[in-house]
């Protein structure tokens, strides 16, 4: 399924470069990164190693470089990479630790991140997939360390009316068919979570969540809702 992922991806850098994803940071990226640490000196946050899981071309790892972090980005596409790397030298920043590799076996020492950044990346692992991602998160996060996951939520109509769409298990399509779905286009494992669901998950391998919302958008003019979840779970 990864490598389904994988050559979408290596497909949409070759033919789009820098426009295939955003170029600026994502909203609730920023907000955790306001709510954890806003109160620590560039010095502090300095001393602090991060790694964005699904970095893609940058767009919040230059926020991450800005503040002051030890930044690690890890995306399963190297042509990703080689856009990120250039956006980042454009902007005159130093280049992080970048990795290409599985975030299902992630190549970093046990214990050795402060903090993990998930935006829009593990959705689109299977349940199986998605354990194994967790596991190696939580190895290599620190004692007290944080997770942040951006994620889409089963309330959102891309699962509820997923056309053509089919699943591979209960909570994950094969990609977006239906032309008028957000994400329509992307053809390859797309998993959605009840935001309980995800608590329990996280929950079972020894986090704890301390905090959760939801997060709700609209396109085509209003008729097609999307919802995603929001959370930040600390290792016990």
């Amino acid at each position: 399924m990864e490598n389904n992922c994988k050559s979408w991806y290596e497909k949409s850098y070759t033919d789009k470069g820098s426009k295939a994803q955003r170029l600026y940071p994502n909203e609730e990226c920023c907000r955790f990164v306001g709510r954890k640490f806003s109160n620590l000196s560039k010095i502090e946050k300095g001393k602090l190693t991060c790694l964005e899981v699904g970095c893609g071309s940058g767009s919040n790892l230059w926020m991450l470089i800005e503040e002051g972090f030890k930044v690690n980005g890890l995306d399963i596409s190297e042509n990703s990479l080689k856009v990120c790397k250039s956006i980042l030298e454009q902007k005159n920043l130093n280049i992080p630790n970048l990795i290409c590799a599985s975030m299902t076996k992630i190549p970093l020492e046990n214990e050795s991140q402060d903090f993990i950044v998930d935006i829009f990346s593990s959705y689109c692992l299977t349940l199986k997939d998605f354990d194994d991602y967790l596991n190696e998160a939580y190895r290599v996060l620190k004692n007290k360390g944080s997770i942040f996951i951006y994620t889409p939520s089963k309330k959102s109509d891309a699962f509820l009316n997923p056309g053509n769409a089919s699943l591979l298990d209960k909570s994950t399509l094969d990609g977006v068919f239906r032309e008028s779905s957000p994400y329509c286009g992307n053809h390859y494992p797309f998993r959605f979570e009840h935001i309980e669901e995800l608590e329990t998950k996280l929950l079972a391998k020894g986090f704890e969540i301390n905090y959760s919302e939801l997060v709700s958008r609209t396109y085509r003019r209003c008729s097609e809702y999307f919802e995603i979840i929001t959370l930040e779970a600390i290792k016990k």
